[in-house]
């Protein structure tokens, strides 16, 4: 099976945590991935998987999930049925204590945490456990040689109807950023009620202590995938891909290096490709607002 694991294309970007200190300076790449074969002690299963960190500790945060999530998932695996519910519950108890345990790891994470998008391939069955707006995406190819791209999973964004409902159960709001005219300005995120912190673009997240006490969760959103013929690769990336490039767009850039072999080219054409937007954005953006400011 071909698998491309994107991490966020080197470039400045502002947080998606309103409180990090200096938005606009150059970043460490906060992003980490896994790729692990043999998985839960046998031939046919394989975890992948990307974690894009956020805030001033979010390398951290993605670095501690990279070590600890493993090896949670499989000793949760252990000790239920090995069938697709009791894996699902496996998938499930990794990330909620891989989340209680990072709270006491000394890594201040009042501001700072992760998404966390794993495939974890067994056989022909592959599950899917997400939390935040990294996505997975499968690519089929039918027997007519028409291809398509379907969704592995589901964008934890902050104003998705059913994760706005839990944050306002919470005590929290959801909008986005006003500018000084007041109109909304960016994704909408999340808030405590009568303070403007943490402003998390996202309604789950591991870490995010702040955002979690409004009804930001870690719980992992579980999907289960029965493989067949028609499936031929696999993409994960952080919204650093997501933002700029459509699931059909990605899809598009990576069939002639698939046909090829060639994960890595492929995995540079796309990170190229929506730098490039980035930058085509960011320079409209800059302008809009210069424009503005002369008016």
């Amino acid at each position: 099976f071909f698998f491309l694991m994107i991490r966020r294309p080197p470039r400045s970007t502002q947080s998606r945590s309103s409180a990090a200190s200096d938005v606009y300076k150059r970043q460490v790449n906060q992003d980490a991935f896994l790729a692990i074969s043999n998985f839960l002690g046998t031939p046919d299963g394989t975890l992948f998987a990307v974690a894009d960190g956020h805030g001033v500790n979010g390398h951290l945060v993605s670095s501690f999930v990279k070590a600890n999530l493993p090896t949670h998932i499989e000793t949760a695996a252990r000790i239920r049925n090995d069938d697709s519910q009791g894996f699902r519950g496996a998938l499930q108890a990794g990330f909620l204590t891989t989340e209680k345990e990072l709270r006491s790891s000394g890594i201040d994470t009042a501001f700072s945490g992760t998404t966390t998008v794993a495939v974890v391939v067994r056989g022909t069955k592959a599950f899917v456990a997400n939390v935040g707006d990294s996505r997975a995406i499968i690519a089929r190819c039918n027997h007519h040689g028409s291809w398509s791209a379907a969704a592995m999973s589901r964008d934890h964004k902050a104003d998705d109807p059913r994760e706005m409902m839990r944050i306002h159960a919470s005590g929290g709001r959801v909008e986005s950023y006003k500018d000084y005219e007041g109109k909304p300005l960016g994704p909408a995120r999340v808030w405590l009620k009568n303070e403007n912190i943490p402003g998390l673009a996202m309604a789950r997240s591991i870490g995010d202590r702040i955002a979690a006490q409004v009804g930001v969760i870690a719980e992992p959103e579980i999907t289960e995938f029965d493989l067949t013929p028609d499936d031929q690769f696999i993409v994960i990336a952080s919204d650093g891909v997501w933002e700029f490039l459509s699931n059909q767009e990605v899809l598009d850039l990576v069939i002639p290096f698939y046909q090829r072999g060639d994960a890595d080219a492929a995995c540079d054409c796309i990170v190229k490709q929506s730098h490039a937007c980035w930058k085509k954005v960011s320079k409209e953006i800059l302008m809009s607002v210069s424009y503005t400011h002369l008016t």
